[in-house]
């Protein structure tokens, strides 16, 4: 197991180019060396099958070439026969070995008389079987490159004028014919086709390889360093898809490129809203600022003032006036009280602005009518909230408005309020309208102290693209006009 797992886990971390090629080569290779195997064995036992079947055939033709000889006892006739057999490429030994196991005659005159043991090699490979199943062509022990055929002598009738108590069977036309010289040209054969079929194969393989390739490995490639760069918090990332086909790995880019188009302009809408919120926190703190200077800040001098003034009419025992500044003290507290409180319903209006522009501006006016001393009447017109404004728009919108209140009940002296919302094809109207004192707009100057709401009104207004008017005149009251084209 644990060799197993050596070899396995260097192939694990190979490159998945290197591990297709693999998956292409190991197993042609192994294919090709089943097939030549399974070739060689195949072409050699069709070569052993007919070079058996051709020698015999040789040995019964040679038989019956030299059997008138034989009748006739011309010797010498018989074994310039034998001797011409062995001219053949394939016909290195032929000889007549008689019932006695001795060598009557042969191709080489020297072997004549020589008397075989039928025990030993040469003579076993036939005679280790049953005369009626022994075979008439075998494979030599000694020597492994050698065929010897046997073709029985029959005792004819013929033969019987001399032989008539020799049995059935005078002797044996023995033939060695060899194999090297076929086998060579045999596996010469088999090396060409093999080399035809390997030539094919890697042909093959490389257009296969090359293919894979071209249609998987590249791309995955390209996904791979696209998913990536994605891992690494480059939303921006996109595949190119520099390939024609259509398939899963075409659809996998493009649904990798939507999610990451999808996230980047999520992670932009939330850097936007981190950047919106920042601004609005930086703006509330300037809004808290102003009043407190403006308010807060201010009443603080003036009840310090009127305390002082009270002290020194009551050490002068002046009690009619100390009564009337303790008076003036006591309403000055209570339109601060007021105006810390409308601060307080302000700031907790900013988390709901999700709740719809209308929802919002009642809760709000509900809550200051509870506070002020002139009433604020609240108009819809049409339906506002099916324009489906932004969150920093909403919020913008009640800004202003809680700016407008505040400039009403600090400056106008007014008895009464209305704001007015409308929905007109697609545009929303809102309007701040009060019957108190009024002013100059273009004499009041935004920069000066008591109108500096005036100019961060315009601002809020600015910030998302809506227009803002002021109509007032001395003694007629003040009209805000807040218009938003939404399309």
């Amino acid at each position: 197991m644990n060799l197993f797992r050596k070899l396995v886990n260097p192939v694990r971390r190979l490159n998945l180019r290197y591990k297709v090629g693999l998956a292409f080569i190991l197993p042609i290779v192994l294919v090709l060396a089943l097939i030549s195997r399974l070739h060689y064995i195949r072409e050699s036992k069709n070569f052993q099958t007919q070079l058996e079947l051709s020698t015999i055939q040789l040995g019964e033709v040679t038989l019956d070439g030299i059997r008138n000889s034989m009748y006739e006892n011309n010797w010498d006739a018989v074994a310039a026969s034998l001797s011409d057999i062995t001219d053949r490429d394939t016909i290195v030994r032929a000889w007549i070995v008689d019932s006695d196991g001795r060598v009557f005659r042969s191709s080489n005159p020297s072997e004549n008389g020589t008397l075989f043991d039928t025990s030993k090699a040469g003579c076993f490979e036939c005679h280790q079987y049953t005369p009626d199943k022994r075979p008439l062509a075998s494979n030599l022990m000694s020597d492994g490159n050698t065929l010897r055929v046997s073709v029985p002598i029959q005792n004819t009738t013929r033969c019987k004028t001399c032989h008539q108590d020799d049995g059935q069977h005078l002797g044996v036309l023995f033939l060695d014919a060899t194999t090297k010289k076929i086998r060579g040209e045999v596996l010469g054969d088999i090396f060409f086709d093999l080399s035809l079929s390997l030539i094919v194969l890697v042909f093959s393989t490389f257009i296969g390889f090359a293919l894979v390739q071209w249609l998987i490995v590249r791309r995955v490639e390209v996904i791979h360093a696209g998913l990536t760069k994605f891992g690494g918090g480059d939303f921006s990332t996109r595949i190119l898809q520099r390939w024609k086909t259509e398939d899963e790995l075409t659809e996998l880019a493009d649904k990798f490129n939507e999610i990451a188009s999808n996230l980047e302009i999520l992670q932009a809408q939330n850097y936007e809203r981190e950047r919106i919120r920042e601004l609005a926190i930086i703006e509330e703190r300037e809004r808290i600022a102003r009043e407190l200077h403006d308010g807060v800040s201010q009443f603080l001098a003036y009840l310090s003032t009127k305390v002082g003034t009270v002290r020194l009419m009551m050490e002068q025992t002046n009690l009619g006036k100390a009564e009337i500044n303790l008076s003036q003290i006591e309403e000055a507290l209570n339109d601060q009280s007021i105006e810390v409180r409308s601060t307080i319903i302000g700031l907790r209006m900013s988390g709901r602005v999700e709740y719809g522009i209308i929802s919002n501006v009642r809760d709000f006016v509900d809550r200051v009518n509870r506070l002020s001393d002139f009433p604020i009447e609240i108009i819809v017109e049409g339906d506002p909230d099916k324009l489906k404004l932004g969150a920093e728009t909403s919020l913008q919108l009640i800004r202003i408005i809680q700016e407008a209140v505040s400039n009403i009940r600090k400056h106008a002296h007014a008895s009464k309020a209305t704001i007015r919302l409308a929905e007109i094809e697609g545009k929303l109207i809102l309007e701040i309208i009060d019957d108190g004192i009024g002013f100059n707009p273009l004499q009041a100057g935004f920069e000066r102290q008591n109108h500096y709401g005036l100019r961060i009104m315009f601002e809020r207004a600015e910030a998302i693209a809506a227009q803002l008017n002021i109509k007032s005149t001395p003694g007629n009251g003040t009209h805000v006009i807040v218009s938003l084209n939404i399309k």
